[in-house]
């Protein structure tokens, strides 16, 4: 059973790799411009440092995996029963890497019409209603505190403006 696991989440991460590497060499190229003249930090960077992150979080947990001994679970002393039972569950890995490869899809169509901001509160409540949260004052306040720390930070500390979109301009002082 270990095993099986073990390939699944191998498959997983190196999903992930390709992703982090698509986003590092095609889609931030193609979506960024490099400004003119030599500046130490430049728009890119701050995707490049995310994209780089989280390509060496997806090598470490590779590392982890198939280097360090394997831990025994609760269901691995049975025949596999107590996982069958739990096969449904919201947390499977594979659920959660279906949802963020659809929000990722979706993302280059809700954007440009409603900006980065709202779609980044409508793509969380979606992801974690997906994932089982069921409480609406987590649903409501987490995608809002996420979306005020992103504007805060992007738009009040780095000075990089994201995304508005078309209902911004129909939407007077947004």
């Amino acid at each position: 059973m270990w095993l099986e696991t073990r390939i699944g989440e191998t498959v997983l991460l190196l999903g992930f790799l390709l992703l982090a590497a698509g986003l590092a060499f095609w889609v931030i190229p193609a979506g960024i411009a490099p400004p003119r003249g030599t500046a130490a930090v430049t728009p890119r960077s701050v995707p490049f440092a995310v994209t780089a992150g989280i390509g060496v979080l997806c090598l470490m947990r590779l590392a982890a995996l198939w280097l360090l001994p394997a831990r025994p679970e609760a269901g691995d002393a049975d025949d596999g029963a107590a996982f069958a039972a739990d096969e449904d569950d919201t947390r499977h890995p594979w659920r959660l890497a279906a949802i963020v490869a659809l929000c990722l899809l979706l993302a280059p169509v809700l954007i440009p019409q409603t900006g980065f901001y709202v779609a980044t509160v409508v793509f969380m409540v979606a992801v974690m209603s997906l994932l089982g949260e069921r409480r609406p004052v987590v649903l409501a306040g987490t995608p809002l505190a996420l979306a005020a720390a992103i504007y805060a930070l992007f738009e009040l500390g780095f000075s990089i403006r994201l995304p508005k979109g078309a209902l911004s301009a129909a939407l007077p002082g947004f």
